[in-house]
């Protein structure tokens, strides 16, 4: 499979499963705020805060989330980069279910 191909097939996987490619932080921001309402969105920006200062857990993070929409719309930020990683290894493949 070629390069771009296999791009494509992967990108497509990761779309299928939630993943959102080519959209900025401040449209991914409105859509988890919208996604957990206001009191939760709130939670999650305090407790991601306290992590920068050291005194929160990835764990205290994903614990405001209660859905896998949830979980993969932050996880959106960084959907090229994983799709850049997954492209790389030759003997990539994607299984199905």
């Amino acid at each position: 499979m070629k390069n771009g191909n296999r791009r494509n097939c992967i990108q497509s996987h990761f779309a299928k499963r939630g993943l959102k490619f080519a959209v900025s932080e401040e449209s991914l921001s409105r859509q988890l705020e919208k996604l957990l309402g206001e009191e939760r969105f709130e939670s999650w920006e305090e407790v991601r805060y306290k992590r920068n200062l050291g005194i929160a857990t990835i764990q205290d993070e994903y614990a405001i989330f209660q859905t896998v929409e949830e979980m993969n719309l932050v996880g959106s930020s960084q959907a090229e980069i994983a799709l850049d990683i997954a492209v790389q290894p030759k003997e990539f493949v994607i299984v199905t279910s």
